[in-house]
């Protein structure tokens, strides 16, 4: 609202008080950039925003589930690290502007491990596995051929289900197993 010594606003005739609206738009609909959509078990996705513009919001807003509905904070980029399959939305908030439109991605999260035996042949070795992480009861393990080394458990191991590919092998040591928890 303006008031003063005046009797026109864009050439509309006033009473010397106006109401002025400003409009910037709403923010345009994000373009995200990520680090991957598909993590490991226990990892972490970086999700970025690569393109768009804010049109006057104050920042760039993170959910989950839905959009507006569970806050994952603001900022251009966010840190995620779901524990099962999760949709994240962003969009321009605050100020004058209103809320832009929501874009989402979709992270899923696999309990896949695949064997890489790129290290040695130690199943406890986290380098030897494509998850970087020793397969735990909720692992669905893969030991494919060719492979520079394959697996000897050397410990009491733990996985969901194993499929081990023509032409691969995995060794037991004496005293030690691999408890299957799955079907």
């Amino acid at each position: 609202m303006i008031g003063g010594a005046f009797t026109q606003v864009n050439n509309q005739i006033t009473g010397r008080i106006a109401k002025i609206k400003t409009i910037s738009g709403a923010s345009s609909i994000p373009v995200f950039t990520y680090s991957d959509t598909i993590i490991c078990q226990g990892r972490s996705a970086l999700l970025q925003i690569s393109a768009g513009n804010l049109n006057g919001a104050e920042n760039w807003s993170w959910y989950r589930d839905s959009c507006g509905t569970y806050p994952m904070g603001s900022g251009n980029q966010i840190l995620v690290s779901p524990t099962q399959n999760t949709t994240y939305y962003a969009r321009g908030e605050g100020t004058c502007s209103g809320v832009g439109s929501c874009n989402s991605v979709n992270i899923v999260v696999s309990n896949e491990n695949l064997w890489t035996g790129t290290v040695s042949n130690e199943w406890e070795n986290p380098l030897n596995w494509s998850c970087n992480s020793i397969p735990g009861p909720l692992s669905i393990v893969f030991i494919n051929a060719p492979s520079p080394f394959y697996p000897t458990i050397r410990s009491i191991a733990t996985s969901y289900q194993i499929f081990i590919q023509p032409g691969a092998s995995l060794l037991i040591s004496p005293g030690f197993r691999l408890d299957i928890t799955g079907p």
